[in-house]
C-alpha cells in the first residue's frame, strides 16, 4: 500500500519491473522514477525549444556520453557491484540509461525498435564497457553512445527547421563536465539559448545535479498529493528498461529488437543473463569471453 519512488532502473529484470508496475496498478499507488536529468537545465531548455516549434518536427537526436567514470559503488556494498551483471543489470549501458529515457523524451514519441553494439575492452569481463545504440519510434531515431573512459559527450537534435546542440565544457560528458551551452541554429539565427553559470564548474555541475533530484522528490510528492501521474512513472521505468534490455538482445545477435520486448523472451525474464541462451552468431560478443555471465551465479 505504500506509494514508492524508485532508483533506476526499475529492476534488473524486465519480468521485475513488469511484476512492480503491476502491482502498484492493482494497490492504486504510485510507482514513479528517478529519472533526473529530466530536470537538468540543459535538457528542460532543449524541450522548451522543441515545443515552441522553432527547430521543426525533430528527425534525430544524438546522445554521447562516452566519458563515464566508472565508479565502485559504496564501501558498505561490494564495490564491484557494476560490474556483475546478475547485481547491476549489465555494465555501462544500464548504468547509465539516463542517455535512453532522455532520447526518448527529446524525440517526443515512445521507442518502438533498437539495434546495438557492446563490446569490452577486457574479454575477461562480465559487461560491457562500451555501447554504441540505435533507438527508433515510427517518425525519427536517436543514438545513443555510452562508455566508461575519456570519450566524448554532448547532445545534438536535428530538425526540419534547426539544430540543437548542447555542449559541456572540454567535450566532456554530463554530471562530471559542466555545462558550456544549449547552442540554437535555424535559418534565420543562431544563438545560445542557455549558457554556463557563473561561478567555478565544480559548483555549477553539482548545482545542477542537486536541484535535478530537489525536483524529482517535488514532482513525486506532487503526484501523490494530486493522484496524477508523475513525470517517470512506473511504466515509463519498464519500457525505457526494456529498451536498454532490448539493446543487450540486439547487440549479441545481430537483430533489431521490438519494444516491448516479448514476454517469453530469455532477456525479458532474465535480463541481461538471459541473452546467452539466445541463437548467438559466431561473431557475437558473448562467445569471446565471459561477458553476460556473472561470478554471483557461477
Amino acid at each position: 500500500g505504500k506509494h514508492i519512488r524508485c532508483e533506476k532502473p526499475l529492476a534488473a529484470v524486465p519480468a521485475d519491473a513488469a511484476a512492480a508496475v503491476a502491482a502498484a496498478a492493482e494497490m492504486g499507488t504510485t510507482l514513479a522514477m528517478v529519472h533526473n536529468y529530466l530536470w537538468l537545465p540543459e535538457i528542460q531548455a532543449a524541450r522548451r525549444v522543441i515545443d515552441s516549434g522553432e527547430i521543426g518536427e525533430v528527425r534525430s537526436v544524438i546522445v554521447n556520453f562516452l566519458g563515464v567514470v566508472d565508479a565502485p559503488g559504496a564501501s558498505g556494498n561490494r564495490a564491484d557491484w557494476r560490474h556483475d551483471p546478475a547485481l547491476a543489470g549489465g555494465g555501462v549501458l544500464i548504468d547509465m540509461l539516463h542517455g535512453v529515457y532522455i532520447a526518448e523524451l527529446l524525440l517526443g514519441a515512445p521507442l518502438q525498435r533498437v539495434s546495438a553494439y557492446v563490446d569490452s575492452s577486457d574479454t575477461e569481463s562480465y559487461v560491457e564497457d562500451i555501447a554504441l545504440c540505435r533507438f527508433e519510434t515510427t517518425t525519427n531515431a536517436a543514438l545513443v553512445n555510452i562508455g566508461w573512459g575519456l570519450g566524448s559527450g554532448g547532445i545534438e537534435i536535428s530538425g526540419t527547421k534547426g539544430r540543437i546542440s548542447i555542449r559541456y565544457q572540454g567535450g566532456g560528458t554530463a554530471p562530471w563536465a559542466p555545462l558550456e551551452h544549449v547552442f540554437v541554429s535555424t535559418a534565420e539565427n543562431s544563438r545560445i539559448e542557455v549558457g554556463a553559470e557563473h561561478g567555478d564548474g565544480h559548483t555549477q555541475k553539482t548545482s545542477s545535479n542537486f536541484e535535478s533530484f530537489k525536483h524529482v522528490a517535488l514532482d513525486f510528492e506532487e503526484a501523490v498529493r494530486t493522484g496524477r501521474a508523475p513525470k517517470a512513472s512506473g511504466t515509463d521505468g519498464q519500457r525505457i528498461l526494456e529498451a536498454t534490455i532490448g539493446a543487450y538482445e540486439s547487440a549479441v545477435t545481430g537483430q533489431i529488437v521490438s519494444i516491448p520486448l516479448d514476454r517469453t523472451d530469455p532477456a525479458f525474464q532474465h535480463g541481461v543473463l538471459g541473452v546467452r541462451q539466445l541463437e548467438l552468431p559466431e561473431w557475437s560478443p558473448v562467445r569471446r569471453g565471459a561477458l553476460f555471465t556473472s561470478e554471483t551465479t557461477n
